[in-house]
Parts: C-alpha cells; structure tokens; sequence
C-alpha cells in the first residue's frame, strides 16, 4: 500500500497550531507532526523527511530559515506552504517557488492548498502495482496491463480517485469524504457525478482486469475498493 504523504506544521502560538492540526487530521490523508518549538523543526525534518511543510514564516529565524533551505534541497520533491503578515514576495527557497499565504487566511484555504499538493504528481514519482500486472501512473494518468499492453487514459478525476481509492482500499469511504477530498472543500456538486466518474473508472478497470473486484454501495451511501494482488 502507498504510504501516507507525512505533513510537519510549526506554528510557535499553541492555541493556533492546535486548531490547525485538529483541522489537518479531519482529512485523515496523512500523518501529521506539530510542533511549537523551533529547535525541534530540524530534527523532525532530518528524521521525517516530510512530504509537505507548513510554517509560519513570521517567526522563522535565521538558522531555521538555512534548515529549511538546506532541507529543500536535499529533498526536491518536499512541498512548502508559508504564511505570513510580511512582504514576502518573489520569496523562494532553492529556487523553488512556495505557497505563499497572507494573513488572515481561512483555515479552508490552506486545507485547499494541501490537498492539491497531495494530488501532485510530484509527490508520487513511482509507478503504483495495483495487481501483479496491472500498473497505474499516476503522474501521466495511465492504467497500463504488463500482461496485454494495453492501456486506459484516465481523467483528473479518475486519476484522484483511483489513488484516494488505492490509499484507502479494503476501507468504507463515505461519499461526502470522497466529494471533499476530489472536489474540494468549496465546490459544490451532486451526489450523481461522484457515482458516474466512479462507474467511468470500473469500466477502465474492468477492461484492462475483467475480474477485478470493485464494489460500491449506494444502499449505504459508502465506497469501498478492494483489490488482489493475483488474478
């Protein structure tokens, strides 16, 4: 199964890192380590390797401004989210344009931005084996069977849904959780358009894999994908 994207927050007021994290775990999409502590940001980014960043650049010194700087170099693939009450313009770091949020931001807001770089191809640089012979790559939206050659172009949607499905299988996934995660906390779509991409899905599957299992219940109003290795 693909690992978790892992998420480090340094935000130096409590109250504040406290509501963050607590809205960072609603997603249930990664593993999430916080601190208050500036000296124990580059030993959690030594040890963690984190997928995303989220730091409060107003309260960024110096030698831990050089930490992350020195991090993101070593770990390219590593996302940044900054925010901040200063003129931070054009600000990067190796070259490497960041998320930049002004405060005041809504919390929505920056659980947007994470989301995004959760389905970033550059988060996922190697090729998902979601059976012995049916491949899927995410970063170029393929299904591809090393048994037939053939191959399935996927969506956006599709392609999201696939992953969001595959970090998740063997688990019941409630619709809303899934219209959130693939549309966004701020869209607004209907119940039936979750239910005709997943359908459009099943039949990309099912023509590279005919005996691939893929369920979903609409009596309960949940999702569940399961997956075998052989078939």
């Amino acid at each position: 199964m693909l690992k978790k994207t892992s998420l480090l927050l340094y935000e130096k007021q409590k109250k504040l890192n406290l509501i963050l994290e607590e809205q960072l775990f609603k997603t249930g999409l990664y593993d999430i380590y916080t601190t208050v502590n500036q000296t124990k940001v580059k030993v959690l980014l030594d040890s963690l390797k984190p997928n995303i960043l989220i730091l409060n650049f107003d309260d960024l010194s110096s030698e831990l401004s050089n930490n992350v700087q020195n991090f993101k170099a070593e770990n390219n693939h590593s996302q940044i989210i900054g925010y901040h009450n200063k003129d931070l313009t054009g600000f990067k770091i190796n070259n490497s344009e960041i998320k930049l949020l002004s405060k005041p931001f809504k919390i929505i807001t920056l659980l947007e931005e994470v989301r995004k770089m959760i389905n970033s191809k550059c988060l996922l640089t190697n090729d998902i084996l979601i059976t012995d012979h049916l491949k899927f790559i995410y970063s170029k939206r393929i299904l591809y069977s090393l048994k037939t050659k053939q191959k399935e172009h996927l969506t956006e949607k599709e392609n999201d849904l696939l992953l969001y499905f595959y970090n998740h299988k063997d688990i019941e996934i409630n619709k809303i959780e899934l219209l959130n995660q693939i549309w966004g906390f701020t869209e607004s779509i209907e119940t039936h358009t979750l239910e005709t991409h997943i359908y459009r899905l099943k039949l990309k599957l099912r023509r590279l894999e005919p005996n691939l299992p893929f369920t979903l219940s609409n009596k309960k109003g949940l999702c569940i994908m399961r997956f075998n290795k052989t078939i």
